[in-house]
């Protein structure tokens, strides 16, 4: 029987998509998204962001890119 915190942590998941795609690179290519990540919009569009995501097989909306920069960048 599996104890409530195990119950509880394997059922967490990131609630930030960007986040969680974040984690699965090496550190210096994270650290290069986040720096293109924290330009200004009117630089790098969250649509171009979505884009090469998609480019790089991950599905990512808008709303999650626009979500990440407003929270976390």
């Amino acid at each position: 029987m599996t104890s409530l915190h195990e119950e509880l942590a394997g059922d967490s998941k990131p609630a930030c998509k960007m986040c969680a795609y974040l984690s699965t690179l090496a550190p210096s290519e994270a650290a290069a998204w986040q720096a293109e990540l924290a330009l200004p919009v009117n630089v790098v569009g969250n649509t171009a962001v979505v884009n090469a995501l998609k480019r790089r097989g991950v599905d990512v909306t808008e709303m999650s890119v626009r979500r990440h920069r407003s929270r976390h960048v």
